[in-house]
């Protein structure tokens, strides 16, 4: 087991790290399916990848979001390319109220392991926050699931208008926490995001829940087995 040390903060990646979706889809999740079912109307399925990979190029197009309703209407382009895609483009479905409901709904729950690990972690008197790609709605989905009062920062790439592992998003939460980057600890599920970390000097760890864990970096299976030392 790696044990970090010297740490006086931990940044903790949001999705697949401390939360998960309900249903086990992110995107386009249970809403959407749910919706077009009860149109009862015939969708190409074979198709849904391709519009998939559409509408992520529409909802990530100047990645800079400051509310909820400039949210839903980037969420809007994606239900719009993912409903052309799959043949329903003239089906009558309102791709705007599709995307109110994917934003306004919790779609969210944590993982058994995220509130033990938080509450172990924030006896140590650690500072604690999340650096997610996330979107404005990131910051009430995780009240709503009793997770945002264990953060002193929350930090959501549409507000930055950077995703991770752009190193902007780095140097932005290093900056916002007023700490040297050998001292904060990143939590991700993404490798390649601690790689980034890495290459500022910041300390990083893999949350590998499942598959075949990464060969060259720190990684744990839980958060339950992350282990850390404060600063002396």
């Amino acid at each position: 087991m790696t044990v970090f040390r010297d740490v006086a903060a931990i940044l903790f990646d949001s999705g697949d790290t401390l939360v998960r979706p309900i249903g086990g889809e992110w995107l386009p999740g249970p809403i959407f399916r749910r919706i077009v079912a009860e149109a009862g109307v015939d969708a190409d399925w074979t198709q849904l990848a391709r519009g998939h990979e559409a509408g992520t190029l529409q909802l990530l197009a100047n990645h800079l979001l400051t509310s909820e309703d400039e949210e839903i209407e980037r969420y809007a382009a994606y239900c719009a390319a993912l409903l052309d895609a799959l043949g329903l483009g003239n089906a009558g479905l309102d791709a705007h109220e599709i995307a109110r409901q994917i934003v306004t709904t919790i779609g969210i729950e944590p993982f058994p392991d995220a509130r033990p690990a938080l509450e172990r972690l924030k006896s140590l008197n650690l500072a604690l926050g999340v650096i997610s790609n996330g979107w404005p709605s990131l910051d009430r989905q995780l009240q709503a699931v009793d997770l945002r009062h264990y953060f002193d920062l929350l930090i959501v790439s549409a507000h930055v208008g950077s995703r991770k592992p752009e190193t902007r998003i780095f140097h932005y939460a290093l900056e916002q926490l007023g700490m040297d980057a050998g001292n904060v600890l990143l939590v991700d599920d993404a490798p390649e995001n601690i790689v980034a970390a890495h290459a500022l000097g910041m300390q990083g760890v893999v949350v590998a829940r499942t598959g075949a864990p990464p060969d060259d970096l720190p990684w744990v299976r839980s958060l339950a087995d992350l282990a850390v030392l404060p600063i002396p």
